[in-house]
């Protein structure tokens, strides 16, 4: 039997982290521990996770010197996994809800496809059951070849329920840091794919506890103090146009946001195009180093 380490990263959401370490605790015996990394919450994650670490043997808990963004908190998750007498990772964050079978499921889709797969992706839903928009995944173009056993390839995952394997991160190295929010799980589900694709395995669902069903979406964006987070998803978004040789297509994407701006009714048009321009420049230059586990 294939051994399994969920990691999970936190930070300042105790409630939800709560009620997603209640799911995990009640996962198959596959699941032999659980590595909760804390960004360095300032509520009341850390008392929480003292008691529980006292009760449950199979729970490990880290907390960070200081906030690392979801790429960091993430990258530092699977290295110190990477100690661990396991097989497997099963990633996620603080507003995944698994269900009693959702681990099961991966593990049953490893079977099937005799491990020749990249990473595994569950089906994520919202709280009204309706696909999460944030999640959304590009198909390949055989997408369908294994839709009889419930699996569909797909390009790209997000750590929103996500098994990979333990071997391939030492072959491709961890996630990059330096994104701190925003494309880490895609640049990452992009560099495992090198040998085998990835597949979304349908039965295998969580809920993503968001509080509005929405993709990333700078045009409509409301919060105001939200909008400069929109930097890191263009300057990373353009390294990977970079890296995948698509420079050209992304530039033409990112040109059209802007005239979407714009011309849209939104607020705060001014600071959605700053952080839009800072993005864009920044990723010309931005050149982080892939770590490997040491």
């Amino acid at each position: 039997m294939k051994k399994v380490a969920a990691i999970l990263v936190t930070y300042n959401r105790v409630d939800l982290l709560k009620k997603c370490l209640s799911q995990l605790l009640i996962q198959p015996a596959a699941l032999t521990q659980i590595l909760v990394i804390d960004n360095h919450s300032s509520d009341d994650t850390q008392s929480f996770m003292s008691k529980l670490v006292k009760e449950h043997h199979q729970v490990i808990y880290s907390r960070l010197d200081s906030n690392l963004g979801g790429a960091g908190g993430f990258s530092e998750g699977i290295k110190q996994a990477m100690s661990l007498d396991v097989d497997y990772f099963w990633i996620m964050d603080d507003d995944t809800i698994p269900n009693p079978d959702t681990l099961t499921n991966l593990l049953d889709a490893d079977k099937q496809l005799q491990s020749k797969w990249s990473f595994l992706s569950s089906n994520v839903r919202w709280v009204d059951n309706k696909a999460a928009r944030m999640n959304q995944l590009t198909t390949q173009k055989y997408w369908s070849d294994e839709i009889g056993n419930g699996l569909i390839a797909v390009k790209t995952g997000t750590f929103v329920s996500i098994l990979i394997k333990k071997d391939d991160v030492e072959r491709v190295g961890l996630p990059i840091s330096e994104f701190f929010i925003w494309s880490d799980d895609t640049e990452y589900t992009i560099r495992l794919s090198d040998k085998f694709t990835g597949y979304f395995v349908i039965n295998s669902t969580v809920t993503h506890e968001t509080k509005v069903n929405l993709s990333v979406d700078l045009v409509h964006e409301r919060d105001k103090n939200k909008i400069s987070r929109y930097y890191y998803s263009l300057r990373n978004g353009f390294y990977i146009a970079r890296r995948e040789k698509k420079v050209g297509r992304y530039f033409v994407r990112a040109v059209l946001l802007s005239l979407s701006v714009i011309v849209s009714d939104s607020e705060y048009k001014w600071l959605k195009l700053k952080a839009l321009y800072r993005g864009l420049f920044a990723g010309f230059v931005f050149n982080p180093k892939i770590k490997f586990y040491s």
